[in-house]
């Protein structure tokens, strides 16, 4: 039976890592900085296409956690689960990106061609966020202390998938907003290049992902 002192450290370490694993990882907010800028997408369109993103990036985690809790109780195998998941994440996103950065480039001069193909990019990332693990997550899940407690186990799962959502949401909208309060615009959100600019940063932040580990 764990104590309040120990319940409580679960949680705060949680959500430490639920934050972040989230400033850390470019690929949780850079691409939707930039597909946002590149489609002028409303307020309201931005917060919803992150803040899906973000639930099903942590709730393919999660349903994988539970089936480890459930039938594996081996936390290798859940393990290499998750990593196989990481890789193909990755690199679809560094695909996505290298393909929508040659198409905007190709496309440049009929932006009507690429806006109504935007949303098949849009569409790509949110299954890139479905196949991208939450790396923090299983191991937590998993934990005796976490996995032996369903409260504690529920009272986890909750806490990592809010706080990710709303750094994600809060890393997406701050820098938006605010040059949008100063009056800033970038230079490629007046020209053509807008798309090819996108896909350059998310093709980028995959590459990041590859080669650093951000």
């Amino acid at each position: 039976m764990l104590n309040i002192f120990e319940h409580n450290t679960i949680i705060y370490v949680t959500a430490s890592l639920g934050f972040i694993h989230t400033i850390f990882g470019l690929d949780h907010y850079l691409p939707f900085i930039v597909l946002s800028k590149a489609n002028r997408w409303s307020f309201a369109k931005t917060f919803l296409i992150t803040a899906l993103c973000g639930f099903a990036h942590t709730l393919s985690s999660v349903f994988i956690g539970f089936i480890g809790i459930l039938i594996m109780q081996n936390f290798k195998k859940v393990n290499l689960v998750e990593s196989f998941r990481g890789e193909l994440a990755i690199w679809l996103l560094i695909s996505i990106g290298f393909i929508y950065l040659i198409w905007g480039i190709k496309n440049a001069k009929n932006p009507q061609i690429i806006n109504s193909k935007s949303n098949l990019v849009t569409f790509s990332m949110f299954v890139v966020f479905v196949l991208g693990p939450c790396e923090p997550l299983i191991p937590l899940m998993m934990h005796p202390q976490v996995s032996n407690h369903m409260f504690l186990l529920l009272s986890t799962v909750s806490i990592f998938v809010v706080i990710t959502i709303f750094t994600m949401v809060c890393l997406v909208l701050t820098p938006l907003y605010t040059f949008k309060f100063l009056q800033f615009k970038m230079p490629v959100t007046s020209v053509n290049y807008a798309h090819a600019f996108a896909g350059g940063v998310i093709f980028l932040s995959g590459l990041s992902m590859k080669l650093f580990g951000l």
